[in-house]
């Protein structure tokens, strides 16, 4: 089921009965680069396994990249360790 689909369904008086907020609404028109289909993709068209899994890659890419950038500030530490104790 694509997300607009599931703001749709929720918007019905036997489900939730309010109308989809505003920024949601204006999410849902937002695109995102779709790897597998090399194409843009609006999130309302995503099915919603398709949204979690991209936002699960996304968070992943995301913690890798902090962890990476404090592997070479730490490396950055250690050469000029280094470089210090050669050159003294």
């Amino acid at each position: 089921m694509k997300l607009k689909e599931i703001f749709n369904l929720m918007e019905e008086p036997y489900v939730h009965g309010r109308k989809t907020p505003c920024d949601i609404v204006d999410f849902m028109d937002d695109e995102y680069f779709s790897e597998s289909r090399d194409a843009d993709v609006k999130y309302g068209d995503m099915d919603i396994t398709h949204y979690i899994r991209s936002q699960l890659k996304n968070s992943n890419e995301s913690y890798l990249s902090s962890e990476l950038e404090k592997v070479e500030k730490e490396n950055r530490k250690l050469k000029n360790i280094i470089s210090d104790y050669i050159n003294n």
